[in-house]
């Protein structure tokens, strides 16, 4: 077999490979929500964001929380993570995001949101205003 014969060959294997792959793929994370508010803590350097995740039972589900705030001309980024046990239905994550030096304001944060099932890797995003009260 010569060498553009084996190109192609290996060209069309490898094809084959990715389409049926891409075609077994399926999101395993289903659903992801933000709630509205926020607990601030006393002391202004602790918001407890929630929501929901939904993934594939006995996977391991995992929620990243990124919390921004600008007031004026500051603003304050942090994040926080927590693990989630996914069972096929929509579980409920807390996550800590904590502020060291700084104080967060009540009132309005923005907060970008991802779910991840490390068990196949799939995620969901999802972007939100939410509100902070102590």
């Amino acid at each position: 077999m010569d060498r553009t014969a084996r190109f192609i060959l290996v060209a069309v294997v490898t094809a084959l490979g990715l389409a049926v792959n891409a075609g077994g793929a399926s999101a395993t994370v289903s659903g992801l929500t933000v709630d509205p508010k926020a607990q601030l803590s006393a002391g202004h350097n602790v918001a407890a964001v929630t929501g929901t995740l939904t993934c594939d039972a006995g996977d391991s589900g995992f929620v990243n929380v990124n919390l921004t705030q600008t007031a004026g001309r500051v603003v304050t980024i942090e994040n926080g993570g927590a693990s989630v046990n996914c069972t096929g239905v929509a579980e409920p994550w807390t996550v800590f995001v904590s502020f060291f030096g700084t104080q967060l304001l009540p009132g309005r944060a923005g907060v970008n949101v991802v779910g991840t099932d490390f068990t196949d890797f799939t995620a969901l995003g999802v972007h939100s205003t939410i509100n902070l009260s102590p």
